[in-house]
């Protein structure tokens, strides 16, 4: 399989495993509405560019745990075993993601509620591509 239809296949199963746990993600995406709503109706606040940051961050910090896992996946034929970068890239990954998270909550004065509750939203995110990711690395899948 092609690198981009294993990355394609990665995010399907990525996104079946938010499904798998609807209840979870119900209570995120339920969350994030509900500070919207407060947000921008309630208080009215103007929509600023500086949401945009992590709204992206919630799209891309998944993709690389994905892309990761991608580049990294292990061949029949590869026989010196796990790679230490992507053991490296998978173990720095949460914490430099929950450091950006707090940094983005702390700078968005306006808009804490909302980036509170998307960066919640992109750790659940992670959660799920990261244990992909970590199973397409180690081949070892459940």
């Amino acid at each position: 399989m092609s690198s981009t239809k294993y990355f394609f296949w990665l995010s399907k199963q990525a996104l079946e495993g938010l499904l798998y746990a609807w209840q979870i993600s119900l209570i995120l995406i339920l969350i994030l509405l509900v500070t919207l709503i407060i947000t921008f109706v309630i208080k009215k606040n103007p929509l600023q560019k500086q949401l945009l940051v992590p709204v992206f961050c919630t799209i891309f910090v998944p993709a690389l745990i994905i892309f990761i896992g991608t580049i990294y996946r292990y061949e029949n034929n590869y026989q010196a075993g796990i790679s230490k970068w992507a053991a490296i890239l998978g173990d720095i990954t949460l914490p430099v993601q929950l450091l950006l998270g707090g940094y983005l909550i702390y700078i968005n004065e306006k808009y804490r509620l909302v980036v509170m509750s998307l960066t919640l939203l992109q750790i659940w995110f992670s959660y799920w591509a990261f244990f992909l990711s970590a199973m397409s690395i180690t081949n070892h899948w459940i």
